[in-house]
């Protein structure tokens, strides 16, 4: 009896000895008997338990499978690491598709072209039909094609460089008959940027600019109809301002759609005809205001690659 008693005492203590430490099992299958000191997010430090007062290991949670404590509870780390191995790449594919529909103000420069026609305020007539009605031009009237390079300070404030050309035509066509404008246009135009929608694909740009209106001259092709002439008369070069609204949709792919409206005018002054000259002030100072419906589209960039 006596020995069956110490038998059983024996097997308790040797069993209470084996599972008085912690057991580090690793993903290989292999088993390290521990004495856990410390778990950090991303790894466990531990002493060997044959000797406990040897030197501190780690280990990377990421090679553990589970850790049986001495108490008998476990910590399971396969499923740990799974859900934070899918997170991590569900976030990181949900910041490549934010990336996709940022917009592209993170691109500070942008390149682009637009097309704009408008009309003038101020019409002068030139020729009359035989129903009462006449033909005008306008010296504000403008169909526009521009080119365009932008650079962004920040997601508030742009500045625009503009270069193109504009001409008018008149309002009716007369057989036999014809009147152009043709200037160009070097423009320079600071913006406050509104943008709209949480990843701001679109935005809306209130700008105030100056415009210089270059090579100005209005050539005439009358010498067909009663009492007409063919000429081309100069005009001085000058300076004028706009106001422009412009309302902008983003593309995950760089490119910018754009379409406003700008509000324009300048003063023009007769510099000099091949055969003849104006003699009413509205020809000798004729003013050059209207408005320009725009449409472009942009591409933005970065000297400097990311």
């Amino acid at each position: 009896m006596k020995k069956i008693i110490l038998t059983t005492l024996t097997v308790l203590i040797t069993v209470g000895i084996c599972f008085a430490h912690d057991v580090i099992t690793k993903k290989t299958g292999d088993d390290i008997q521990a004495k856990i000191s410390e778990i950090t997010t991303t790894q466990i430090k531990f002493t060997r338990f044959d000797n406990l007062k040897g030197p501190i290991y780690s280990i990377d949670k990421s090679e553990v499978l589970m850790i049986r404590y001495e108490n008998g509870t476990k910590d399971i780390f396969s499923e740990l690491n799974k859900s934070t191995e899918k997170a991590t790449k569900t976030d990181r594919t949900n910041t490549k598709m934010q990336q996709g529909e940022m917009t592209n103000h993170k691109y500070k420069n942008r390149i682009g072209f637009t097309i704009g026609t408008g009309s003038g305020f101020k019409n002068i007539p030139f020729a009359k039909f035989t129903d009462g009605t006449e033909s005008t031009i306008s010296y504000g009237d403008a169909t526009s094609a521009e080119f365009e390079y932008g650079y962004e300070f920040n997601r508030h404030f742009d500045l625009t460089f503009n270069i193109g050309s504009q001409f008018s035509e008149p309002s009716q066509t007369v057989d036999n008959a014809n009147l152009t404008f043709n200037r160009g246009v070097v423009s320079l135009t600071p913006a406050y940027i509104l943008p709209i929608g949480a990843k701001e694909k679109m935005r809306l740009k209130f700008g105030a600019g100056i415009d210089w209106l270059y090579n100005a001259e209005l050539n005439i092709e009358l010498s067909k109809i009663s009492g007409g002439f063919d000429d081309d008369w100069k005009y001085d070069s000058g300076f004028g301002g706009h106001l422009s609204v412009i309302f902008e949709y983003n593309t995950p792919k760089r490119f910018t759609y754009c379409a406003g409206l700008k509000l324009q005018n300048v003063n023009y002054k007769f510099k000099s005809g091949v055969h003849s000259h104006p003699t009413s002030d509205e020809l000798i100072k004729p003013n050059g205001a209207g408005f320009v419906f725009l449409m472009g589209v942009y591409y933005h960039f970065n000297w400097i690659k990311d």
